[in-house]
């Protein structure tokens, strides 16, 4: 099987609890996991991805944490996941509004 990379994008409880992270009472945080895919979960339950760096920052914000998972191999719950784009950091990830 080919390794894919991936961006992972977590609910913002997820990307809490994934972390370890106390709930945010002030702005509206957003967690993206870059890593690669490396098959499914048991019984379809998730993803196994292994992890090179967790992103979080707050939304309108240009500010940002990276954080380092050990180990590395993890399973993403699909109920923890926004969004999952292919491919890696080397371009713009994220989304963005374009208006005609």
């Amino acid at each position: 099987m080919k390794r894919e990379s991936w961006i992972v994008w977590l609910t913002e409880q997820a990307g809490e609890m994934f972390l370890g992270l106390p709930p945010s009472d002030k702005d509206q945080r957003r967690f993206r996991i870059s890593g690669t895919h490396e098959g499914e979960g048991p019984s379809g339950v998730g993803i196994w991805i292994r992890v090179s760096s967790v992103w979080e920052t707050n939304v309108g914000s240009d500010a940002y944490r990276v954080w380092e998972v050990n180990p590395p191999l993890c399973l993403i719950l699909w109920s923890y996941v926004a969004y999952i784009q292919k491919g890696d950091d080397s371009g713009n990830i994220g989304f963005t509004l374009r208006s005609h």
